[in-house]
């Protein structure tokens, strides 16, 4: 690897850690947190053009750095529309006139260990339950002990708020996959699930693109059979 590509990856390391270390304080920054996931994805999306040997703007237009990047991987055009809402976040939200709310942060970076989901859900947090119970999404739960991963959705009736607090209750969600692993044993879950929040769509969006987002992830994050712990 690069030298340098190391150092933007060290960077948006550090940047990573800011927010999720700002998202945990009992009082979260909204407008920091949003700052440093921006500058998170700014430093990584330059860190891979840097291996590349492409050259790139002094810019925090995440879009313009993604054109760039979408020319050799075109697949990575998806991430366009939340591009365009984080590059926002360089800029707007570090000086008066405009403030960032619970919902940005969710938008921003949703990085938690069970835990830490559990205590949220219990509490019945306002602002996590105001952002999270009327939005579709895809969500990812990682294994922290074997690495593997399993990708679902949240799509009709049920808020992404509602199927999480499922698997804060039962470990598994009521999915086949995660049963087989956690069993009846929800310190398993507790112990080794982190969830992360990938996407996510207004009410209104239809269930069905939902579900090809849920699809589009399991691609690409390999869940799927001896890498994952998706079956289908």
């Amino acid at each position: 690897m690069n030298p340098l590509t190391l150092e933007w990856a060290q960077k948006a390391e550090g940047d990573y850690t800011s927010a999720l270390w700002l998202q945990q304080a009992p009082n979260p920054t909204h407008d920091a947190i949003c700052f440093h996931a921006q500058q998170c994805i700014e430093k990584y999306l330059k860190a891979w053009l840097q291996e590349a040997n492409l050259p790139f703007p002094r810019s925090h237009d995440l879009e313009e750095l993604l054109d760039l990047i979408v020319q050799t991987i075109p697949d990575w055009n998806s991430w366009q529309a939340d591009f365009q809402v984080l590059t926002t976040h360089a800029v707007d939200f570090r000086y008066p006139g405009k403030s960032a709310t619970a919902s940005d942060t969710l938008h921003a970076i949703i990085d938690l260990p069970f835990t830490e989901l559990s205590t949220l859900v219990h509490n019945d947090r306002p602002d996590w339950k105001s952002s999270l119970e009327n939005v579709k999404g895809v969500y990812l739960i990682t294994d922290t002990s074997t690495g593997k991963r399993y990708v679902g959705s949240a799509y009709g009736d049920q808020g992404i708020w509602s199927r999480w607090g499922e698997y804060v209750n039962s470990g598994h969600g009521g999915n086949k996959e995660l049963q087989e692993l956690v069993g009846d044993k929800l310190d398993y879950a507790q112990e080794n699930f982190k969830f992360t929040l990938l996407e996510y769509r207004p009410a209104p969006t239809p269930d069905n693109t939902v579900i090809d987002r849920e699809s589009y992830w399991k691609e690409v994050l390999l869940t799927r059979g001896e890498y994952g712990l998706n079956q289908n």
